[in-house]
């Protein structure tokens, strides 16, 4: 007695030609379904994907180290520079006559406004040297700092 999957192979042509169709036709269905388990699969192959990136761009850049370091200390002491003078002019603000003050109070909001603009370059410097395979995840959240503080000048 024959077996239905060898009377339809049969019927069909071939055994072979059923057991890759139902085959064909499984995968199929399997590719239909993204589960969980496949999403983090993808999620991690991608991380590790990134990393191998970065640390292969780490390698070929080497050479702009001293350039690169020399612009991260730059712009990360102009921003803590302006962030420190707007603290201590805030400050100074209380200890003079309140025409002064004023003058003071509003200096110390424009210094402390360009130096939130350069927060967003900060965010990049400060991830790219302690937090570089989550690089990624920075990046965005930067990049929407630059974009707001350019809207806002705008305005």
């Amino acid at each position: 007695m024959l077996g239905i999957g060898q009377f339809v192979g049969r019927l069909f042509g071939s055994e072979k030609a059923v057991d890759a169709a139902i085959t064909g036709f499984s995968k199929g269905l399997d590719k239909l379904i993204y589960t969980k388990e496949e999403q983090s699969d993808a999620a991690r192959e991608d991380t590790k994907e990134f990393r191998l990136v970065m640390v292969e761009w780490f390698k070929n850049s080497q050479g702009q180290n001293l350039s690169r370091r020399l612009l991260a200390i730059g712009i990360a002491f102009c921003w803590l520079g302006m962030f420190l003078i707007s603290c201590a002019v805030h400050v100074s603000a209380m200890f003079v006559d309140p025409e002064l003050a004023s003058k003071l109070q509003g200096s110390a909001q424009l210094i402390g406004e360009n130096a939130e603009r350069l927060n967003g370059a900060v965010m990049l410097i400060i991830g790219f040297y302690f937090a570089a395979p989550h690089l990624g995840a920075i990046i965005k959240p930067a990049m929407d700092k630059f974009s707001s503080s350019s809207n806002t000048q705008k305005k």
